[in-house]
């Protein structure tokens, strides 16, 4: 697949697709293997298709020694950013709901948008924290229920998080600052945004 130019052979475009193919194939591969223990929660096509991306990350994965190690990412780059978006599958773990509170309190932008039941989960576990970070001004909250999975887009890098289906307990994470990868979720996240609904609190006081 080589071509003749006036400077010599080159690969041909056809050559160039095969072996970007082959190595978006390996990446997958070696990434699937070693991402196991988030897999095993998310199997969105949405992420599975584009694991290659994830080749590098750091994976993050609860021990019994460590069970809130999938949430250490999360503390420590929301805890001060520039820009932050999340989609949020599961109820926000107590830490980083406190973080989201003192942002709401400071009048710090950043948005989420949340699955129905994540917003349930998030007010029977503290409607004073959930109404305190609703109603503030500087927070955008929307609503969508057909999220694939938790993701979280703090400045330059990535986060994908795993909660079991069942306890919504953390189960594993990874963080990457890789610019196709962010490139990737920045598409994803704008995709749902398009069909999100923005939070509206009289209509939730009125459900409950």
């Amino acid at each position: 697949m080589l071509e003749q130019t006036p400077a010599g052979y080159q690969t041909t475009g056809a050559r160039c697709a095969v072996a970007d193919a082959v190595s978006r194939f390996e990446r997958s591969i070696a990434a699937a293997d070693r991402l196991e223990p988030l897999l095993a929660q998310i199997s969105a096509p949405e992420f599975t298709r584009h694991v290659h991306l994830f080749a590098d990350a750091d994976l993050h994965v609860a021990t019994p020694q460590n069970p809130n190690a999938p949430i250490e990412p999360w503390l420590e780059h929301f805890a001060s950013f520039d820009h932050s978006r999340s989609l949020v599958v599961a109820g926000c773990p107590p830490k980083v709901t406190e973080q989201g509170i003192e942002h709401a309190r400071n009048d710090v932008d950043f948005e989420a948008i949340c699955t129905p039941l994540a917003l349930e989960a998030d007010r029977n576990a503290s409607k004073n924290a959930f109404d305190t970070i609703a109603s503030a001004d500087a927070p955008a909250l929307y609503t969508h229920p057909g999220l694939p999975f938790t993701m979280g887009i703090i400045d330059d890098v990535v986060i994908v998080g795993g909660f079991d289906d069942e306890t919504a307990l953390p189960i594993a994470s990874v963080t990457t600052d890789d610019p196709e990868a962010r490139e990737w979720a920045v598409d994803l996240y704008r995709r749902y945004k398009r069909d999100a609904d923005r939070l509206d609190m009289t209509q939730m006081s009125t459900e409950q």
